[in-house]
């Protein structure tokens, strides 16, 4: 006798029709069938074990990031994607909700430009589209003068209509870690201000 789904030769003892490889998928296949919740069950089961077990939870997250990351996962991830056009179901989504494509440029800004500060970001755009600045170039620029922000503050020195003839002044009172925090996003922000207007000054002249 042969099984169902491959050539295999089977024993003179077998009831199922299939071989011991074949009858797990087709045992599978019909428990489903059968009970609807039969998969229900099992997810539901599969993660409260992992929930009660952390380090082996941890051991598979782990295990996971470095299959993902062979060779043969990227060449399969890849393959699915082309087979099952997963771009046109990202279209589809994108139409259908008028707020998705907003949601997916913050996801997007949040993975990317995660190193920059979220007022600092639109002028990291500024240098990078409007001044055409190579992009390592400006968030070397960017880092720069978030640095140099620090230091200042932690030296204790306050913003002057000198160092700031176009921009808004802020006055420091006190000591609070909510006046410094204020000042340092303000200064930052004159400071970035006073970056982009440089590069403008050079850009027009070269």
């Amino acid at each position: 006798m042969i099984c169902t789904t491959c050539p295999r030769t089977l024993g003179t003892r077998n009831k199922t029709g299939y071989c011991v490889k074949c009858w797990p998928k087709v045992a599978w296949t019909v428990a489903k069938e059968r009970d609807p919740d039969f998969e229900a069950r099992r997810i539901a089961g599969i993660k409260r074990s992992l929930q009660e077990n952390p380090e082996r939870l941890a051991k598979m997250k782990a295990a996971f990031l470095i299959a993902a990351k062979t060779p043969h996962a990227r060449a399969m991830r890849s393959a699915a994607a082309k087979r099952d056009q997963l771009w046109k179901v990202g279209q589809k989504a994108l139409a259908a909700d008028p707020t998705a494509l907003a949601r997916r440029g913050a996801t997007l800004s949040n993975t990317r430009l995660a190193w920059c500060p979220v007022d600092m970001r639109q002028n990291y755009r500024d240098l990078v589209r409007r001044y055409k600045i190579p992009a390592p170039q400006a968030k070397a620029m960017i880092l720069e003068e978030m640095a140099a922000a620090t230091r200042r503050a932690h030296g204790n020195l306050a913003p002057s209509n000198d160092n700031f003839p176009w921009g808004k002044v802020f006055q420091r009172s006190g000591s609070s870690e909510e006046n410094m925090d204020l000042w340092l996003r303000d200064h930052m922000r004159e400071a970035s201000a006073r970056l982009l207007l440089a590069m403008s000054f050079v850009r027009s002249a070269a």
